[in-house]
């Protein structure tokens, strides 16, 4: 099967549209993750509701973009670690280091948790409120559904690949 075929944001109209301007709001860009999910235009809405609220969170920006790099780690999306490393580089300002760390579930209590919780076990909290569990196990959810995503749809890479 071909990849889901690619929404153009220049002709898209009505809902698809509306999203596309949300799309650049909350990512700073329409990349083809959102023009290939404007298929279902709940979807999308959903995706960037979930992506936009969860910043205003009580994780660090670094957890939250960090666990995201984790997720595309764990399922092996070239797609999702690309975007997930250009995004926390150039706009949470994780350096390469922590960018490493990261993908390998290290760095801090926060990303500690999310391992744990991607490889099945029974992860500990260590000192994380209700709060901050609830927000990690939230940040897992969407970075697995951006790596299923994409590899379900074979989104195009439009970011500087990073190999696994």
């Amino acid at each position: 099967m071909e990849g889901l075929p690619l929404i153009d944001p220049d002709t898209a109209a009505g809902p698809v549209r509306a999203q596309f301007a949300a799309a650049r709001r909350v990512l700073g860009v329409t990349p083809n993750l959102a023009r290939a999910m404007a298929h279902s235009p709940v979807v999308l809405a959903g995706y960037l509701a979930a992506v936009d609220g969860l910043r205003d969170g009580r994780l660090t920006p670094g957890d939250q973009a960090g666990i995201a790099l984790l997720a595309a780690q764990h399922l092996r999306s070239e797609y999702a670690l690309s975007m997930h490393t250009f995004l926390s580089a150039e706009v949470t300002g994780l350096s390469a280091p922590e960018l490493a760390a990261a993908r390998r579930g290290e760095g801090s209590t926060a990303l500690e948790y999310a391992a744990a919780l991607l490889r099945g076990g029974t992860p500990r909290a260590h000192g994380l409120s209700p709060a901050e569990v609830t927000e990690v196990v939230a940040h897992v959810a969407v970075g697995l559904f951006v790596s299923c995503f994409t590899a379900a749809a074979r989104v195009p890479l439009d970011w500087p690949l990073v190999t696994l």
